[in-house]
């Protein structure tokens, strides 16, 4: 049922990431889904994925003015709080 909420409420990375609220999705190892007894193997890789997206980007954003950073974060929440018609 979390999966059909998540598509309804618009919640899924894809729609997210229609919207501009978020700016990467980190992709998990296709190969591993979590289970209580992983013993942090699979989250291990999950972590270094995260760390390298990360990275990657705080060196994009570093490489930027914090005059243009600013103004970039608000036009971004400026356009979350447009209406998209149906």
């Amino acid at each position: 049922q979390s999966e059909r909420a998540a598509n309804s409420l618009k919640l899924t990375a894809k729609d997210l990431m229609g919207l501009g609220i978020v700016d990467i999705v980190i992709p998990e190892p296709e190969d591993w889904k979590f289970s209580e007894d992983d013993e942090g193997f699979g989250a291990d890789r999950v972590s270094k994925g995260m760390k390298k997206a990360l990275l990657s980007e705080l060196k994009a954003l570093s490489a930027i003015s914090e005059s243009e950073r600013l103004s970039k974060r608000f036009e971004k929440f400026r356009e979350m709080g447009r209406w998209i018609g149906a």
